[in-house]
């Protein structure tokens, strides 16, 4: 399992009507065995399947939900580990779903880019509808980058840009839980020297900026 591309093979799969233990493919079986073992595949495996489910509604978008149906169930009959696992995966899906809904709501508004980001800022203030994004009660995982944990959503730099799909951009905090020695090689713009997502320098910053959109 690739953990920037989930096997393609699985599309393929023959769809089965049971939710038991046999009720998905070998392949798909596989898959899911190796998710169990290791965080950060588990993740990636996740979202794959849940992109490919809101996808493709009909045809494969079932056999992808049947997998899913599988993973989700294998991991809350597995030991403490796995089950960890899956209140995890459950943590990213809510917290997510909550930022996509307050941008859902920030642009059904037909304001400018100025007046959206005013909005956003209100709906995560303390007042606001998403207040409990600013400071989750537990850090949530990344779900591109799981090693990097998040405690919550700095509102008052949020902001929408100019675009046709009005962007929001979100500065998350990064949770110190595991916080260690800043290394020698420390790059404040969370980049190696090839460009690449240096993960080490985003764990010793205090956000990471994330760009959120639809359509």
């Amino acid at each position: 399992l690739n953990p920037g591309h989930s096997d393609p093979g699985l599309r393929f799969e023959s769809i089965q009507k049971d939710v038991d233990s046999e009720e998905v493919g070998l392949l798909a079986q596989f898959l899911v065995r190796r998710a169990l073992r290791n965080e950060e595949l588990a993740s990636f495996f996740n979202w794959y399947l849940t992109v490919e489910i809101s996808a493709n509604q009909r045809n494969s978008g079932i056999l992808f939900s049947d997998v899913q149906k599988f993973f989700f169930k294998c991991l809350q009959n597995a030991d403490t580990g796995e089950l960890n696992l899956w209140h995890s995966l459950q943590s990213q899906t809510v917290i997510f779903t909550q930022i996509m809904a307050a941008g859902n709501v920030v642009n059904s508004s037909r304001e400018k880019a100025f007046g959206r980001t005013k909005k956003l800022r209100k709906l995560l203030g303390p007042k606001g509808h998403f207040h409990e994004l600013v400071s989750l009660r537990k850090p949530v995982s990344l779900p591109l980058y799981p090693s990097i944990k998040i405690s919550g959503v700095k509102f008052d730099t949020a902001k929408v840009l100019v675009s046709t799909t009005y962007p929001m951009v979100l500065e998350l905090e990064i949770s110190k839980e595991l916080e260690t020695d800043e290394p020698d090689n420390y790059s404040p713009d969370h980049t190696d020297k090839a460009g690449n997502l240096d993960i080490v320098n985003v764990q010793k910053s205090s956000y990471f900026t994330v760009m959120f959109k639809t359509g």
